[in-house]
């Protein structure tokens, strides 16, 4: 059953519209070449930016792609497939997106464009001159397919936390690797393997009790893209496990908004018996709405645990 479920914005004004000059950048860059059509976020960030930091952030983390790719060109000789050099608008910044594995990716590679909303998993930050610091590129694999991606860029580390920022904000949405939703669960974990490595538990010891666990799966806005006055609903997947069998009170959380402004925010309490869970919620696109991406933002908490996954789609 449901409980204490509220909206804090109600769902009929879920897209505000009081960022009018959002819609007014895609029209501005399509008179250029190889724009994307984000600004870049100036957001500052805490404490210096450095390899080992990005990488703590981004490695095993899922990714999403905010905008369309233009993955234009064919195989070069290691099976790598490329766009051209994309740059932010006023930016210093280019950026070039490939994929290694494109014959898998028709379905999600349409007319040459890697779609937005394609789930990825960070494989790591590097550079491919070690020695000179120069050459970032990030590495990606595919979800669902049984591809590739790498994100290189035309700058050195001095520039790092510029191009974290640019990737972040206007190429991917990225949540926090799953080994991440419960720091406690992995410690817990290595001392009992080291237990069991150093004395073979007795034959009459009960089993260790299972822990509480939560994990999204998948969150989407359906349909991906809609026009101002129709529907979309806000949907997540996720699994629930409460230790012992009993229900749970999970907290559903969905914040939407366009580029740095935070739109509404939707929150519900559901109780829940373990097992995996789809939640719906339909919103409605006010007339008035401006054309541009929006991002879903999907957050599911039980007690101190609490897991996100971000999504976008668009308005036209």
């Amino acid at each position: 059953m449901r409980r204490g479920s509220k909206a804090l914005i109600a769902p009929a004004l879920a897209l505000v519209v009081g960022c009018g000059s959002g819609g007014s950048t895609v029209a501005k860059q399509k008179k250029q070449k190889n724009l994307l059509d984000r600004p870049v976020s100036v957001e500052a960030l805490e404490g210096p930016v450095t390899l080992t930091s990005v990488n703590q952030r981004w490695s095993g983390a899922r990714a999403q792609t905010r905008v369309n790719l233009p993955i234009k060109k064919g195989r070069d000789g290691q099976g790598w497939s490329s766009s051209e050099w994309l740059r932010a608008e006023s930016q210093r910044i280019k950026m070039r997106f490939s994929v290694s594995g494109r014959e898998h990716l028709s379905e999600v590679l349409p007319q040459k464009n890697l779609l937005a909303g394609v789930a990825l998993v960070c494989d790591g930050w590097s550079v491919q001159n070690p020695k000179k610091g120069q050459g970032i590129q990030v590495d990606f694999r595919f979800v669902n397919y049984p591809a590739r991606a790498r994100a290189e860029f035309n700058t050195d580390l001095e520039h790092l936390a510029e191009v974290e920022r640019f990737l972040r904000f206007n190429v991917m949405a990225v949540t926090r690797a799953d080994e991440m939703l419960s720091p406690t669960a992995t410690a817990v974990g290595s001392a009992a393997a080291s237990a069991t490595r150093a004395v073979a538990p007795a034959p009459s010891s009960p089993p260790p009790p299972r822990e509480r666990g939560l994990r999204i799966t998948r969150a989407a806005a359906e349909p991906e893209s809609a026009r101002p006055g129709e529907s979309i609903v806000l949907a997540i997947t996720y699994e629930v496990s409460s230790g012992d069998g009993s229900s749970v009170a999970v907290r559903e959380v969905r914040v939407l908004a366009k580029g740095p402004n935070r739109l509404a925010e939707f929150e519900e309490t559901v109780d829940r018996l373990p097992g995996t869970y789809t939640s719906r919620q339909t919103i409605n696109v006010p007339a008035s709405a401006s054309a541009g991406f929006y991002s879903y933002q999907a957050t599911v908490g039980l007690g101190e645990l609490s897991d996100q996954y971000s999504a976008i789609f668009e308005v036209r």
